[in-house]
């Protein structure tokens, strides 16, 4: 899945397989934030990328306590959660980008 600036959602299929799963993202140099909700879990990877975006980010109204940028960081990542039941099989998983020429993607990760 990719992406750019806005807010995208996306229905990934995990299965009905428990365990570790989840995405691999690549937020590349701009930030932008990931999310997953399944069943009562919500997990959140934060603004991820360069940290020299940070006060443009802020200028955007983005709550400085979600930014996780760093010196160099490239926005590469997995956000994981725990699938401890069968089901529900299925997981919302959020893409935002406040920031203009900004480009996102993301793979799921099966349970393991």
């Amino acid at each position: 899945y990719t992406g750019e600036q806005g807010v995208f959602e996306y229905i990934l299929d995990f299965g009905t397989q428990t365990g570790m799963c989840g995405i691999a993202y690549n937020a590349y140099g701009a930030p932008d934030r990931f999310e997953i909700t399944w069943d009562s879990t919500h997990v959140d990877s934060g603004y991820v990328g360069l940290d020299s975006y940070n006060q443009q980010l802020i200028n955007n109204n983005v709550d400085p306590s979600i930014i996780n940028t760093t010196l160099l960081g490239s926005g590469n990542g997995q956000l994981l959660f725990m699938k401890n039941t069968a089901y529900p099989t299925t997981a919302v998983v959020k893409g935002s980008a406040v920031l203009a020429n900004t480009a996102w993607e993301f793979s799921g990760i099966c349970p393991t």
